[in-house]
């Protein structure tokens, strides 16, 4: 992008990052991971977390952080005078309150267009160390940010689902074609200190 524009605290200069991305419609038992395991990581890691402000999992990973007082970064597929999804404005003054910011690449009074979400997607997963994909559908947005990732030579880590479950294809999917199963926070943990090293 030529310009960013943001409103908070430039949290990625500083602060080590982590993408997560995942369904906007996430079972009970993703939202059960989210809330031990990722909090968990959290409180050990004081990593901070990038998201796209959607509803589902992009808006829990963004709690997550909340919860633990942590900066968190929302990067977003419209101008900062016309945030989207509409109700997000308020979750994104809480962001800002702790340090975190919401971010674009638009004119400050664009729309959402559903081709943003490609280019937003991009940025997701480009400044973390790598992307944890939680709950993928075989044909998502979760799906596009974990390819930009691959392209990009960064690892994709995964939450595992049951094969009979359609609403885990896409994550069963990178698994088979070789992204990283993450088990735990303690998995987590480890895959983003090896990542930082290296």
């Amino acid at each position: 992008p030529l310009i960013f524009s943001v409103r908070g605290q430039p949290c990625w200069i500083s602060n080590s990052m982590l993408s997560v991305v995942g369904s906007r419609d996430p079972s009970l038992e993703t939202r059960k991971w989210m809330e031990f395991h990722l909090g968990e990581f959290l409180k050990k890691s004081k990593y901070t977390l990038i998201s796209g402000g959607a509803r589902g999992v992009d808006q829990l990973a963004h709690f997550a952080s909340l919860r633990e007082s942590l900066p968190t970064l929302a990067i977003l597929p419209s101008g900062l005078g016309r945030i989207y999804p509409h109700h997000f404005s308020e979750i994104a003054e809480n962001i800002i309150q702790f340090g975190g910011a919401i971010l674009s690449e638009y004119p400050h009074e664009m729309p959402m267009n559903k081709g943003h979400f490609h280019h937003r997607n991009r940025l997701i997963a480009s400044m973390g160390v790598g992307t944890l994909i939680l709950q993928a559908n075989k044909k998502s947005g979760t799906m596009i940010t974990a390819n930009h990732a691959a392209q990009l030579n960064k690892p994709v880590w995964v939450i595992p689902g049951h094969p009979v479950d359609d609403r885990f294809g896409g994550s069963l999917g990178l698994i088979a074609d070789g992204a990283t199963i993450v088990r735990d926070a303690l998995d987590l943990i480890m895959f983003c200190q090896a990542e930082s090293r290296s």
